[in-house]
């Protein structure tokens, strides 16, 4: 008897823990890790790295919201990947969820907290572990402007081309207002299949956070916004941000 009831247990931890839900669906997933890269290496928040422009500099905060996280199917259907979500660079960020079997035609994802769940919002009405919470937000809720910064990116940089001496002179880039919300639709035909993690990459490239083609950085100079009051240079951020990011 106690073997039979062993053998069951067993059984049933199979079916559970396996790709097959207990109505016995067969399901795959997606996978997406949120990352940021260095000229193409990993990114790390609080080493020191030079830009394009010859600027040495250390990042000691770098957050983003993003949000309206959709895989789109060929055949203009979305799955919802993830509503909104916090990524902090000095932790690993990594969501995933379940999906039908089929083929997808790419992704569709915010940068930003989209209006309707931006100004004007309490963020009591939240749990603690909701990345809109008082607590889950983690310093990117503006009490003072009653809405959130959408990419929080700071630290301090060396300004006079010195060696070997640590930077000093401070640059804090807190950009977030409903018109600096970005959108990106990005074709990557891909397939899951049942029992199978398809696996992606959300990438930051750092790097050119600095320049774009036609504009530049001059931190000595570009060092300071919290959108209000400087919102020329929030837009170029978000400019560069926009243009650096992509999914892999």
């Amino acid at each position: 008897m106690k073997i039979r009831i062993l053998l069951l247990s067993i059984v049933t931890m199979l079916v559970f823990d396996g790709c097959k839900r207990p109505y016995d669906e067969e399901f795959g997933k997606i996978q997406v890790n949120i990352k940021a890269t260095m000229n193409g290496n990993p990114f790390v928040v609080g080493e020191i790295y030079t830009n394009e422009m010859g600027d040495r500099f250390r990042t000691d905060l770098f957050k983003s919201y993003i949000s309206n996280f959709k895989a789109i199917r060929t055949d203009g259907s979305e799955v919802n990947i993830r509503e909104i979500y916090l990524a902090n660079f000095d932790d690993l960020n990594v969501i995933t969820v379940e999906v039908e079997p089929g083929t997808y035609s790419g992704f569709r994802y915010g940068i930003g907290v989209p209006e309707e769940l931006n100004k004007d919002n309490d963020p009591s009405v939240y749990a603690n572990d909701h990345p809109l919470s008082a607590l889950g937000s983690e310093g990117m809720f503006w009490t003072w402007n009653s809405g959130y910064i959408f990419t929080s990116f700071e630290g301090k940089a060396d300004t006079l081309d010195s060696e070997n001496v640590e930077p000093l002179h401070p640059f804090a880039y807190h950009c977030g207002d409903d018109f600096l919300y970005i959108q990106k639709d990005e074709e990557l035909l891909f397939s899951v299949a049942a029992c199978q993690t398809k696996k992606f990459d959300l990438v930051f490239e750092v790097d050119k956070f600095w320049y774009s083609d036609e504009d530049e950085l001059d931190v000595a100079i570009d060092y300071l916004t919290h959108t209000s009051g400087n919102v020329p240079l929030a837009e170029r951020f978000m400019g560069f941000v926009e243009k650096a990011t992509h999914i892999e």
